[in-house]
């Protein structure tokens, strides 16, 4: 008896051992996988909420994880969050005003601290309005931090697997809801999370201001209202996160710097439908995107009320604009896939991209002085079904191998084409300071319904290796140009067309490529190499006219 009772000791501690050794093996694992510096010591005995008081069904567990995260960051080790529904009610109490605007108060759940790490093991954080209802502008955060004017303030704080779901089963959802609100962190990691809501679409991932070397990894965003909502941010890797069902996703509504995204994916988006969204930055790589049923795809566009630092631009009076606002310089995008991507309900702007010093056709009085956006590269795109993709002012413009099927367009003399390209006229001096140059290559577009490519106001600007094939299939007033080319000469500087080709157009009174410009200036700034041909039968092949007089 002794003997079987020695050997079933063994055999539960050698059981213990191997599961300990899987579940070190699994940690390692996803550590590699991921680029991030930290691992999760789990052979030490788990801290979990229920130790704290926490109940898991459905009660309110504010407090019980107040203690429960103080407690895991004192003695360095993680919190583990079994199973069970964990509710967190914001208090009544603000803990400080968003731009000191009075109605915008932040309410936090769970105050984070530095060097905390949480662990999902199957349970769900959800929450509940608290007893006195909040102001419709409040933000709630379930784990949130104080006001930190200074970056650095907190550090290294990890969340991993854990789900977040937003559903109204214990009260309706504040519409300001986020899972993290943070301020001065750096080093925040969000690795494998699920973020969603199981009842009506509600809920908000991160709202960040003023952070440094974030990392998301592997994150799930799904019937929610907004992914993410970051003002002033620094080096930023963010790899394979989706996003289904939002209202917006990736929104950058301050300038970031040296933002790394790769592995996107976007589906299904309702209202705005917002995949990417930007005011202002430099140093992106953002790559391997997919789109399918969206609003826009990427904004890249400088805010006026970006001002050069955080500090200022927090406390200057919202609505106020600054000149001197951060533009968008050295942006890089890359492999973008998009079917049915552009639509925009709620502005009724479509438009599949947009490149420029604003994200609207018209240009505000403050947009004088401003720099348009700079080394701006756009390659490897192909979107099906999309709408007009733009870009209305830009330094050294690169776009290639970009493939545009079945776009649509508004009946629309500025914007009505697969693709335009145009500089802020408004005014003699936004002309003067605008730019639209650089190369635009290797470019097809199919069966647009209105015009394939609409050109105004270049500098000095190359269009090569362009193809049309397909355009006006909508019959409308102003899109009778397959590729058309305005406002030479307002400008200086030199427009080059090198083996183009269009054809395919519908309708009656058509022109296939139509150069205009200023007196006596079309033959002298417009230069022609290999081959520039129309074929679109009974349409004019090409035409070289002139408008008014140079600037």
């Amino acid at each position: 008896m002794g003997n079987e009772t020695r050997r079933s000791s063994a055999t539960s501690r050698r059981m213990i051992l191997a599961s300990a050794a899987v579940a070190l093996a699994s940690s390692c694992a996803r550590s590699l996988a991921a680029p991030a510096d930290r691992t999760i010591n789990i052979i030490r005995a788990e801290l979990t909420p229920y130790q704290f008081g926490a109940r898991g069904d459905g009660s309110d567990d504010t407090a019980a994880f107040g203690r429960a995260v103080l407690e895991a960051a004192r003695l360095e080790r993680p919190l583990m969050i079994p199973r069970g529904d964990f509710v967190l009610t914001p208090p009544a109490a603000s803990s400080w005003q968003f731009r000191n605007i009075p109605e915008r108060t932040t309410h936090i759940c769970v105050p984070l601290v530095s060097g905390l790490t949480v662990v999902g093991r199957g349970g769900r954080i959800m929450t509940r309005a608290p007893a006195t209802p909040l102001g419709p502008l409040a933000r709630i955060f379930l784990f949130g931090t104080g006001l930190n004017l200074s970056p650095g303030a907190l550090r290294d704080i990890l969340f991993d697997e854990v789900e977040f779901d937003f559903a109204d089963e214990f009260s309706p959802i504040h519409s300001f809801t986020f899972a993290f609100g943070l301020t001065g962190v750096d080093n925040f990691e969000q690795r494998n999370l699920k973020l969603h809501s199981s009842g009506k679409r509600a809920g908000r991932g991160l709202f960040l201001l003023n952070g440094r070397d974030r990392r998301q990894i592997g994150c799930r965003h799904k019937n929610m209202i907004q992914g993410h909502y970051v003002h002033y941010e620094w080096g930023p890797i963010i790899r394979d996160v989706s996003f289904e069902h939002l209202t917006e996703c990736m929104d950058w509504d301050g300038p970031a710097w040296k933002v790394d995204a790769k592995g996107l994916r976007f589906k299904n988006l309702v209202h705005e439908a917002q995949c990417i969204d930007s005011a202002g930055g430099s140093d992106w790589v953002i790559s391997d995107v997919t789109a399918e049923n969206t609003g826009s795809v990427f904004f890249l566009y400088h805010k006026l009320e970006a001002y050069p630092t955080f500090a200022e631009w927090f406390q200057s009076p919202e609505g106020s604009f600054t000149n001197r606002c951060v533009p968008m310089e050295r942006i890089l995008v890359r492999n973008v896939r998009g079917r049915a991507a552009g639509r925009d309900y709620a502005l009724k702007a479509a438009e599949t991209f947009r490149v420029g010093p604003n994200r609207f056709k018209k240009y505000p009085k403050e947009i004088v002085g401003v720099a348009p956006p700079k080394d701006i590269t756009i390659e490897d795109v192909e979107i099906d079904g999309g709408f007009a993709a733009g870009v209305n002012e830009c330094r050294n413009l690169q776009m290639r191998r970009v493939r545009l099927r079945n776009m649509d367009a508004h009946d629309d003399a500025e914007r009505g084409a697969a693709l335009y390209l145009h500089q802020a006229t408004t005014t003699a001096q936004t002309l003067r300071e605008s730019e639209l140059s650089g190369v635009v290559s290797d470019v097809e577009i199919t069966n647009s319904r209105g015009m394939g490519l609409l050109v105004d106001t270049p500098s000095d600007l190359t269009l090569r290796n362009l193809r049309i094939d397909g355009y006006n299939l909508n019959d409308g007033a102003h899109t009778r140009k397959g590729l058309e080319i305005r406002g030479l000469g307002r400008k200086s500087g030199l427009v080059e067309l090198a083996d183009v080709h269009v054809g395919g157009g519908a309708g009656a009174g058509l022109t296939d490529i139509s150069v205009r410009g200023a007196a006596g200036v079309v033959r002298e700034r417009l230069r022609m190499r290999g081959s520039v041909t129309g074929d679109t039968a009974g349409a004019q092949p090409l035409d070289l006219s002139e408008e008014g007089s140079a600037e």
